[in-house]
This record gives structure tokens, sequence and C-alpha cells, in this order.
């Protein structure tokens, strides 16, 4: 990517805290220790709160629910909401009233953590969700030139819509790929499957996982090796390759018997191909981007949108769409980390986002617990009943699960 000059990371934002002084001062601290440059202002008035918004250039509301009366705070929130609607509206409650879901952007437990408050800042900074097209675009014209589907991974699909196509076939075609057939075999072989004993032949592999599934772990490997790069910017590859292989196999707990299952599994896995992408192209930047949002204790995807417009969930999206991926998977990669959970939609989007969740909560070794992740599992409590599942039994590193259990 020559001659390409991203523009410096800023990060800042304004937050008008509405509850009692006693709360005011404690969020000031709080705030204090998230070592951003966040300007809060408080005020104990509702009234005042709004008649402030436009001077102050507020990114984000933030009202406590056990200051502010409940009528007086849905008063404020949908008068935030007519006149100031980029503005982020969270509400600081022990509980979640299902009145206020319509009105509340985000909600935050009282006192809410450093990481957690930091991500809220970041997000209504970055207007997150909302991809900067132009920027996006001005991304990806400064690769020479987005990379085309892995060979083999073509001619499997056209393999594999074969009616008569076989475990013994496929493993041929992955045969053909020496480095392919290494990478599938240790995905195959790692903890996350949790296999009694070691493969050694990829046609073992195959027959184990299943065709559908050797497809998308061959997409996922060539996907290694296209961006083998993106180490340069402190991501370890096979790490990425292997978490992505947890989430997948989550994906296939809770998605039994569903149409969308395979499609769920691929997203799961491609997840963070955007990440692969854009370390490839800018380490320099990404890695010092790693180490501002390990620093503040936000998401990186949150930190790339306040950056840059856009984020490695877009660029995955994208790279995808280019290799014709169906809809849905595109749909995962791009939207896992910003989906809104609703009580009883569920398809390869809330599957994979739910699978990130259960193994972060589950998995000591995974990635960091996301903030507001114990508020979305309880929202799918309906649905995790429903599957008789509980975090626990998903992708422990002493319980591991099988790809068909």
């Amino acid at each position: 990517m020559s001659g390409a000059t991203l523009p410096a990371v800023t990060m800042s934002g304004v937050a008008l805290f509405v509850g009692s002084e006693e709360e005011g001062e404690a969020l000031l601290r709080i705030a204090a220790r998230t070592g951003g440059p966040w300007e809060v202002r408080t005020t104990t008035s509702p009234t005042a709160a709004l008649a402030s918004l436009a001077d102050l250039g507020a990114d984000v509301v933030l009202v406590s629910s056990t200051a502010v009366p409940p009528e007086s705070l849905a008063q404020t929130l949908a008068a935030v909401s007519e006149h100031a609607p980029d503005v982020h509206r969270v509400v600081l409650a022990p509980g979640r009233p299902p009145a206020l879901d319509p009105l509340a952007t985000s909600w935050l437990p009282w006192p809410p953590t450093p990481a957690a408050l930091s991500t809220i800042l970041v997000r209504a900074a970055s207007c997150h969700g909302v991809i900067n097209e132009e920027a996006m675009n001005w991304f990806v014209q400064r690769i020479d030139t987005l990379p085309s589907a892995p060979l083999v991974f073509e001619e499997l699909s056209a393999y594999l819509a074969d009616a008569n196509a076989s475990a013994k076939g496929a493993a041929a075609i992955v045969e053909r790929d020496v480095a392919l057939s290494a990478r599938v075999l240790r995905l195959a072989n790692s903890p996350a499957v949790g296999l009694s004993r070691r493969l050694q032949r990829v046609g073992e592999a195959v027959v184990l996982v299943g065709l559908g599934t050797i497809r998308s772990l061959a997409l996922s490997a060539s996907a290694a090796d296209m961006f083998g790069l993106a180490s340069k910017a402190g991501i370890a590859v096979d790490r990425i390759c292997e978490y992505g292989m947890y989430c997948a196999l989550a994906t296939r707990k809770v998605t039994k018997g569903q149409e969308f299952a395979d499609d769920a599994f691929t997203g799961a896995l491609l997840q963070d191909v955007g990440q692969l992408v854009m370390a490839q192209h800018l380490p320099e930047e990404i890695a010092a981007l790693r180490k501002e949002a390990g620093s503040l204790g936000v998401c990186l995807h949150d930190l790339e949108t306040l950056a840059w417009g856009f984020n490695h969930c877009d660029v995955g999206a994208q790279l995808l769409r280019h290799w014709n991926l169906a809809e849905p998977i595109i749909d995962a990669v791009a939207h896992h980390h910003d989906w809104d959970p609703t009580p009883g939609r569920f398809g390869a989007l809330e599957a994979v986002a739910l699978s990130r969740l259960l193994t972060q909560v589950s998995d000591e070794a995974a990635d960091r617990l996301e903030p507001g992740a114990e508020e979305r599992l309880r929202v799918w409590a309906e649905d995790l009943d429903r599957l008789d599942l509980v975090p626990e039994h998903i992708l422990h590193p002493e319980d591991p699960i099988a790809l068909e259990g």
C-alpha cells in the first residue's frame, strides 16, 4: 500500500451525565481512570442537560436510573432522540426496564467499569455501525487489488456442487496444496475439536469434519496463508484462526437442524479475516491502534471506526463479497460486533455473535470479555433456554466440543 497515509487517531469525546452529585463525582473518577481524553460534564437536572446539548456538542448522554425518576428518565431519552438523534443515549441502571428499550442506545450497570465506559465513549464518538463509504473506498483502492478467492476453494466448491462428491475426492483436491493440507490438519487437530487421537492424513480430517466444513476450513486456511504478513502488526495469525475455529464449533451447538448452520460456521471461522487484510497493508498503523485499544480497554473495531470511519469487519465483508460468498456469511462478518440482540430473531449473524459471547464467557484463554457481553447474553436467555445451553457448556478448554457433538 505504497504512498498511503491514514489520518492520525484522534480520540476525544464529550459525555453529559445526568444524575446525583455523588454519582457525578464518582463518574468523573471512573472517567479519569480510563486514561482517555474524554470531557465529562455532569448535571443533576434533565432540563439543564437538554438545554446544553447543542452548546456542548455532546457525543453521549448518560442518565442514572436511580437519581432520575422513571417518567422523567423516559421523557429525557425521548427528547434527546428527537432533537439530537446522533447522540448516544445510555442508561446507567442495575437492571433493564423493557419500557426503556426503544429509547436507550446502550445500557451500563452502575457503577460502570473504566473499560465499559471507554467503550461507550469511543462508540459514541465514532458513530459506530455507520460505515464511511468514502474512507472505505479510499482504503480498498490503495490496496493493489483485492485477491481473488483461493483457487482450491473454488475447485472444492465446484466439486462439492456435484451430488456424487465424496470425502476421498475432496481430500485429493486439498492434498495438492501442501501448505493448505498442513493447516487443515492443524485446525482439525486443534484443542477446540477435542479428538482422542491425532489425525495424520487429510482424508481422515475430511471424513471427520464433513464435506461442507472442509470447504470452510480450506477458505480459512488459504486466507491465513494469503495474509501471512499480518504478523508484522503484532497479530498472531494462528491465534485468529484458532479463535475462529472455537467460535465456529460453538455455532454447531446453537444451529443444530437449522438451514443456516453452514453459513454461521463459515461466518464465525472468517469473522476476523478483515484484521489480516488491514494488518497486511497497514502494519504500523494497526500495531499502534492495537496498543492504544489495549491501554484504553476498548475494542479494536471501535477504535478503527473512530480513526478511519471503517473497521476490520467492514473490510472483511468487502473481501468476502469480492469472493462471492453467500450474503448471510457477509452479513455475519460485517455485523458480528454491532448486532442488535432481539429475542426470537435467530439467523447466521445472531449465531456468530452469540458464539463469540459464549466463547469469551466460558474460555479464560480467549480474548477479554467485551463490555456489554453479559447484558447481551441476558437478552438471549430465552434462546439459551430453548437450546438447553449455558455458557459453561460451550468451548471450555477442559471440555472441548466435537464437530458433530
